[in-house]
């Protein structure tokens, strides 16, 4: 599927479905690598993706979902999806999109990775223009309207032995729990950083 999220043009499928992601990569002509982020119709979903969701980043959600927030933590080892990653991965990054389209496709799917669907990450384009350049290799494109097309300020926040971190570079760390979440709203002056999608 061909969709917003998080402000840009997106291809999505099933995280729990190999064939799935497999043709998504094959669309974008990107192999196998670093693992695709992954979004959620809501926060309770993260507790079953999450090994530990302490309190601050239940009050991040809280604060910031649907929005321009991305968890890193580290995934179940129980789970059996497929991340697009050539490896084993010990760290999953998290998000819940302002788009209701993507939210919608969440709800509707499940856990959904995402890609930026063009290779120049300064390329916006309207669902047609996606159609155009990609035909039939995705088999549906939901447009979500201009509003859907504009870059936002992403914060990355990671989850670790119960304190926020910080998952951008040269970031902030969070030694006191109890000052966690206040500390994270100085992210948004400080992290824009393309919608947390992978080029």
């Amino acid at each position: 599927v061909w969709t917003q999220v998080n402000g840009a043009g997106c291809l999505v499928a099933d995280a729990f479905s190999r064939p799935g992601v497999a043709a998504m990569l094959q669309a974008r002509s990107r192999g196998r690598g670093a693992g695709l982020p992954v979004m959620v119709r809501d926060p309770a979903v993260v507790s079953a993706l999450f090994a530990d969701v302490d309190m601050d980043a239940q009050a991040l959600m809280a604060a910031h979902w649907p929005g321009p927030l991305t968890l890193l933590g580290s995934p179940t080892s129980s789970l059996q999806w497929d991340l697009g990653a050539a490896g084993e991965l010990v760290a999953v990054s998290v998000s819940m999109p302002g788009e209701s389209a993507a939210r919608e496709l969440a709800t509707r799917i499940g856990p959904c990775v995402y890609l930026r669907a063009h290779p120049d990450a300064d390329t916006v384009e309207t669902g047609l223009q996606a159609q155009q350049r990609l035909g039939d290799s995705v088999s549906v494109y939901l447009d979500a309207g201009a509003a859907g097309e504009m870059h936002v300020e992403h914060d990355r926040v990671g989850l670790r032995a119960q304190n926020a971190v910080d998952g951008g570079r040269g970031g902030c760390r969070f030694s006191d729990d109890r000052h966690a979440f206040d500390r994270a709203q100085h992210f948004r002056q400080a992290r824009p950083d393309r919608g947390g999608i992978l080029d």
